[in-house]
This record gives C-alpha cells, sequence and structure tokens, in this order.
C-alpha cells in the first residue's frame, strides 16, 4: 500500500523548496529524478511523457531521445538542462505536479522524502 503524498501535507520548508528553480535542484534530486524517469517499459511514464505534458516539441524530444544511445547518456538530464534554459524558469514544484498529473507518485514521494531528510530539527 503507497501513501500519497498532496501538496497541502507540506509543511513551510518543504513549500520553500519546491519553488526552487530547476535549474538549481539538488544534484540529489536530480540524481532522483534521472533513477526514475530514463525508464523504457510501456506501463511507465517516463522523461517523454513529463516533456510533452510540458509543451515540449516532438522534434525537441527527439534530440533528447538520442541520448539513450549514447553510453551513459540520459535522456531526462537533457530535459532539465533544456527547461533550465527556458525563459520562463520552471519550478520544481511545477515538475513535481506534472509528473503527479502523470501518476507517477512514487516521484513525488522520493523528492518528498529527500528534502524532508534534509531538514535540521529545532
Amino acid at each position: 500500500m503507497y501513501t500519497y503524498i498532496t501538496m497541502c501535507q507540506l509543511n513551510f520548508s518543504m513549500f520553500l523548496f519546491l519553488e526552487v528553480k530547476i535549474n538549481s535542484i539538488h544534484y540529489q534530486v536530480e540524481d532522483i529524478l534521472i533513477e526514475k524517469l530514463d525508464v523504457s517499459r510501456h506501463c511507465v511514464k517516463n522523461w517523454w511523457n513529463v516533456g510533452r505534458m510540458l509543451e515540449i516539441s516532438d522534434s525537441k524530444l527527439q534530440s533528447m531521445k538520442q541520448e539513450q544511445n549514447r553510453e551513459g547518456g540520459s535522456p531526462t538530464k537533457c530535459l532539465l538542462g533544456y527547461l533550465g534554459t527556458l525563459e520562463n524558469d520552471l519550478s520544481l514544484r511545477k515538475f513535481v505536479e506534472t509528473t503527479h498529473k502523470l501518476g507517477r507518485h512514487d516521484i513525488c514521494r522520493a523528492i518528498y522524502e529527500f528534502y524532508q531528510s534534509q531538514e535540521t530539527p529545532v
């Protein structure tokens, strides 16, 4: 049984982390996204679906897909890099909301758990 994390369950410090721009995310968060989105199973939504939801053109997604053929290449890393260059800089919140809409609650949960572990007790 999975516990789904809703946006209203987030505390204030977590809210602040989600406002981080995608080009400034913690390297461990980037690793989580790469690990979870660089999958190529038909039943699992991946980086391509996130890109489509964020209205990235098919031609741009096709060029990112070429990274799958390169040893150690990551289309997710290319997607994150591209999103970081856009004029309207995407926030981590928007990215997490997109994965949530795609039913990738595992990603939402992993990011939530990462930031929860970063909090220092008072």
